[in-house]
């Protein structure tokens, strides 16, 4: 018979798992693809002023300004932060695939086997990074050239 305890850590693991799949997987796989949540300063989504919240889409170019920070949060589990001074645009947002073009700026990068990310890229002006399921940061500097 097995013991009191073995009993009561089984009793745990199986609620912790009906929690899991009643509320954590629903919200992520409702999620809408991409959403906006400003952290602080102005916010510029296509050169119009946004919203934190606002449902992003294909096309859609992102800037943020002086003092800004503002992240990108894809299929509920994933996630870009942008700092001050970023410009990116989605190129890609389809099922399982996003590419970011990132035209200016640093950005850090989440992305969690949770989001069902089966290709994630992001394109700057000299490389593309290509991963899933890891946090990589961006940045690009300008120099002058001679």
């Amino acid at each position: 018979m097995p013991s009191k305890k073995l009993v009561a850590v089984g009793i745990v693991a199986l609620i912790v798992a009906v929690v899991l799949i009643l509320f954590v997987a629903p919200v992520v796989t409702s999620s809408p693809a991409a959403v906006l949540k400003i952290e602080q300063g102005q916010v510029m989504v296509n050169e119009k002023p946004a919203n934190s919240g606002m449902v992003l889409n294909k096309g859609d170019v992102i800037a943020t300004g002086e003092n800004a920070k503002a992240s990108i949060v894809l299929f509920g589990a994933s996630s870009v932060r942008l700092a001050e001074m970023t410009m990116v645009e989605i190129a890609e947002l389809s099922d399982g695939r996003f590419r970011l073009i990132q035209r200016s700026g640093s950005t850090w990068n989440k992305v969690t086997q949770l989001s069902g990310l089966d290709s994630y890229e992001v394109e700057t002006p000299h490389a593309t990074a290509t991963t899933i399921g890891t946090t990589f940061g961006c940045r690009i500097i300008v120099t002058s050239s001679i």
